[in-house]
């Protein structure tokens, strides 16, 4: 398992209003496509989600403070007959939160792209399922954590899965934000 992600310690309330807090849960079931990039092999295939900030004050923007939570993801054969996978078989599942939707509409990542505050990814192994956990704090010098239209972005990616079944994948979070004036 690997956490990759710009990570600042302390929260910066000081040039925020009110500091707030929102939860929710988005699920995902993705089958895939052949994965025809170079040295790659499988099925791949993503699907992403979008959270609205509803009632922005006027002049303001969201910043975002922290972001705690987990992917979780496992096969399902949603009811079929195909066989479990036997040792060697596994799937690789990434979890993205992205300011804009440019990195989340596809299967990999921009890579170096300054618009994807959290990355995480795991192997479902032979026991069928993992979770990821995130917790990620961002400080006012993070300036790409300040949403520009009010939205932050979800994705849920499959890649190098052998097993042919679907994969169910969840990302569970708890967002702490604030409104901050624009310059």
């Amino acid at each position: 398992m690997m956490l990759m992600a710009l990570m600042f310690s302390g929260l910066a309330a000081a040039e925020c209003g009110p500091v707030r807090y929102v939860v929710g849960n988005y699920s995902y079931d993705i089958v895939g496509v052949p994965d025809t990039r170079q040295d790659t092999w499988g099925r791949e295939g993503a699907q992403y989600s979008e959270q609205p900030f509803t009632n922005i004050p006027k002049g303001k923007v969201v910043r975002i403070l922290k972001i705690i939570g987990d992917v979780t993801a496992r096969w399902t054969t949603r009811g079929g007959r195909r066989a479990w996978p036997g040792p060697g078989y596994y799937t690789g599942v990434l979890g993205a939160i992205s300011v804009v939707p440019r990195s989340v509409k596809s299967s990999h990542v921009v890579w170096g792209a300054d618009d994807t505050l959290v990355y995480v990814q795991g192997d479902i192994g032979l026991s069928g399922v993992v979770r990821i956990p995130i917790e990620v704090e961002f400080d006012e010098r993070v300036e790409n954590a300040v949403l520009p239209d009010g939205k932050l972005w979800f994705k849920f990616a499959k890649y190098l899965d052998e097993t042919k079944l679907d994969t169910h994948g969840e990302i569970t979070f708890g967002i702490t934000y604030c409104y901050e004036g624009v310059e």
